[in-house]
């Protein structure tokens, strides 16, 4: 048998695997994320590695072709996942990653079975190649310094192997020189080499960059890229010029022309009716007006209206939008989402206005992350569930006020560390103070979702009704009774007027109300069609009649049916500006409802046990919705259980025949594992107290290729004990491999199975 290999070139080629381990690691992390977790995903790696080189050292020695099946078999894992998630999702994995990690798990195998020096040398070459393709697109410094410390480490590897080479060569008393003065002075050329070319030119390293296979190219685009000319759909953080707006976590903002929110409704739902009547006016000159260039902030103090008498907007029918349309907003996280961005509590029949801003305020505080975030001091309450967490990208749209969702509870914009950089718009809707949201901002927030066995429980105290409030007309008050007809006050009558709106009326966003209407809330009684503006104006007038406290909110809905799997981010466009109600409960929270059909409500943050039933439910929800590659792969999944023995069997027959090649003692101890192989997949295998004669010897005389097993355990016993010079046994001839290849032909599994689970015959 060949000599292990010592324990520090072992070292070495464990730390070598560690290290280019480390570079794919780095090179595979998705932009922006924290060097921490590749590196603690490095060390898990590491340690696994470590652990199978212990436990092969003790245990696994003489055991190649399951080695080597398993080394196989980890290789092939990420080229399998990455086929999975294509047939899963529709969206593949850039090809150079899952080759990597490929290349990857046969550097960490081959090292941790580096007790044999070819495993050994595999190892290292195989992190050598690792290393340096990795390298070569990973970024940032620690991509830097894990390059140096493979060379540094790779040239103690080869003085080590080198220096192993020569110990036979030495006599008894020849002096033991360390090399460590040789590899001083090489590591210092080769850091003078690399200084100095670290000054030079870059563009060979950029050039070489483009030829892997999903780098993008430079004359066509792939979607998966991780890097090209700069004007694919993907995006990175722009520092010192950055070109357009994107999803990047980036501190520079552009200055674009932006629709504000007013442009935005009156875009989807139309101009505002003005009331048909003259006005003496005095008419200025030509010196008294002053141009304005620009388009003001916009104004988010009191005494804003909106009108809910409106002209509509001519569409041509069948005509979709534009799927390149420009969007206002892209959301990252659970959809459907509604972002408040102004509220109405103020109603005379016609328009809504907004009131004067709350004296009383809630704090708003700082609170130190991983970033400056905001602290919102909102009460507590029973009907608050989980917490729900977004990243809204601010892209077109022209707003001072925050796009948050409702019941927030923590924020961040960007890099804003001032607490006097906002102030509140509404009560719990949050603003810029003197300026508008920049484009291509990040605003991170964390919002409370409403439980409804919460709000069930809650406790409404009776109130007057608001000195604005006005009275129903007839057909609303008798809609709203027949509503509420049965319902106890409190929540439950709060869920059956919006019930009954989304039962009773539809959406149709043609059906306005007319321009001399006086009343909306009556007119949409009557017609029981409207756009979603009228829903909300009617289910706010009902709740005030009924002793809430309701007000109308417009912002923008996210719905789940946009969501882009390709980007993973769900856009908002100028269709999706949206009108809905908040009502507010006695803790003072504003609690949204929606009364629009076709609009939804996000489902309350589920708990620990809730959440796994959600993820269950979601998942076989997207089972059911690909029927054909789902049954595909259940069967392949079945068929790998069932067939799995004869699957163990023929990777290792396979990884066999492929280690026949070199002395024959190493190829009849294989083919011995191999056999033992094949009797523990019967269970069968030798009890540790036994030899192979006395376990396996029975069997030959009761088959009718006995003989060829005699002939194998003959050449175990030769392999193992006999001298180094000893010829192979007469049984076996001049070719002890041929011999091995008719054990292998000859005792297959079934041949290894007996009913009792002692092979060994009584004497």
């Amino acid at each position: 048998m060949t000599a292990e290999e010592p324990l520090g070139v072992r070292a070495t080629t464990l730390a070598m695997a560690a290290v280019a381990t480390t570079t794919t690691a780095l090179a595979i992390a998705e932009p922006g994320v924290s060097p921490a977790r590749p590196l603690a995903a490095v060390a898990a790696w590491t340690a696994a590695a470590i652990a199978a080189h212990a436990w092969i050292g003790r245990h696994g020695k003489g055991r190649s072709a399951t080695t080597a099946a398993l080394l196989a078999t980890s290789s092939l894992v990420p080229v399998a996942v990455a086929a999975a998630r294509v047939a899963w999702t529709g969206r593949a994995t850039p090809l150079e990653q899952a080759l990597l990690c490929s290349l990857r798990n046969l550097a960490l195998g081959l090292a941790a079975a580096s007790h044999e020096p070819a495993a050994g040398r595999l190892a290292a070459l195989a992190s050598l190649f690792l290393v340096l393709a990795s390298a070569s697109i990973a970024d940032g410094p620690a991509a830097a310094w894990a390059l140096g410390a493979f060379a540094i480490l790779g040239g103690v590897w080869l003085a080590l192997a080198y220096w192993r080479g020569l110990r036979p060569m030495r006599g008894e008393g020849a002096p033991r020189r360390s090399p460590a003065g040789h590899l001083a002075g090489a590591f210092a050329l080769v850091g003078l080499a690399v200084a100095v070319t670290a000054v030079g030119p870059t563009r060979a390293a950029v050039a070489l960059a483009g030829l892997f296979p999903s780098s993008g190219g430079t004359d066509w685009n792939d979607p998966d890229a991780r890097g090209g000319v700069g004007d694919g759909d993907d995006e990175v953080k722009g520092a010192e010029n950055p070109q357009s707006i994107g999803f990047a976590d980036s501190d520079a903002y552009l200055d674009t022309d932006r629709p504000s929110l007013y442009d935005a409704f009156n875009d989807m739902y139309g101009e505002p009716s003005k009331p048909k009547k003259s006005e003496r006016m005095v008419a200025l000159s030509n010196p008294n007006v002053v141009e304005q260039r620009e388009r003001p902030a916009e104004n988010l103090r009191a005494n804003r209206q909106f009108s809910a008498v409106r002209r509509g907007v001519a569409r041509r029918p069948g005509r979709p939008a534009h799927r390149e349309a420009e969007a206002l907003l892209y959301v990252d996280g659970p959809t459907p989402l509604h972002i408040g961005l102004a509220a109405y509590d103020r109603f005379d029949g016609r328009d809504w206005s907004e009131a004067a801003r709350p004296n009383i305020r809630v704090a708003i505080e700082p609170e130190r992350r991983a970033g400056p975030w905001f602290r919102i001091g909102a009460p507590d309450s029973r009907a608050l569930g989980g917490v729900a967490a977004h990243r809204i990208k601010v892209a077109a749209l022209d707003s001072a006020a925050l796009p948050a969702p409702p019941l927030l509870r923590a924020f961040r914009m960007g890099e804003v560390d001032r607490v006097d950089f906002f102030g509140w718009a509404a009560d719990g809707m949050i603003a810029m103070e003197g300026r508008t949201i920049p484009s291509s901002t990040v605003v991170e927030t964390e919002s409370a979702a409403p439980d409804p066995d919460g709000l069930a429980s809650l406790d409404f105290p009776p109130r007057v009704l608001d000195a604005d409030a006005r009275p129903l007309g007839p057909a609303a008050s008798a809609w709203l009774d027949a509503m509420t007809r049965g319902t106890p006050p409190g929540w439950a009558r709060v869920e059956a007027i919006v019930r009954g709106l989304r039962r009773d009326a539809a959406p149709d966003p043609k059906a306005v109300a007319p321009d001399d209407c006086g009343d909306v809330v009556e007119h949409f009684a009557a017609a029981r069609r409207g756009p979603d503006y009228l829903f909300a104006t009617a289910c706010a007038a009902m709740l005030r009649s009924s002793g809430h406290s309701a007000r109308l909110v417009t912002g923008l809905y996210a719905a789940p049916s946009r969501y882009d799997a390709k980007t993973r981010h769900t856009p908002v466009r100028r269709e999706d500006v949206h009108t809905w109600v908040e009502v507010r409960i006695p803790c003072g929270l504003w609690i949204p409802v929606e009364p629009t059909p076709g609009y939804e409500l996000p489902g309350p943050s589920p708990a620990a046990l809730a959440g796994i039933w959600a993820a269950f439910r979601s998942a076989a929800g997207r089972v059911a919705g690909r029927p054909v590659a789902c049954a595909t792969l259940a069967a392949l999944a079945l068929l790998a259980v069932r067939f799995r023995r004869e699957a163990a069997d023929a990777l290792a027959t396979l990884a066999w025949r492929a280690s026949l090649r070199g002395p024959s003692r190493r190829g009849v101890i294989r083919t011995v594992a191999l056999l033992e192989l094949r009797a523990r997949l019967v269970d069968a295998a030798r009890p540790p107290g036994e030899s192979l004669r006395s376990w396996y010897g029975p069997l030959a005389p009761a088959a009718d290729v006995g003989r060829d097993l005699e002939s194998l355990l003959a050449l175990a016993e030769w392999s193992l004990y006999a001298p180094p010079d000893a010829d192979a046994p007469s049984p076996a001839g001049s070719d002890p491999i041929a011999a091995c290849r008719r054990a292998v032909r000859a005792w297959k599994r079934a041949r290894f199975r007996r009913p009792s689970g002692n092979m060994k015959e009584s004497t």
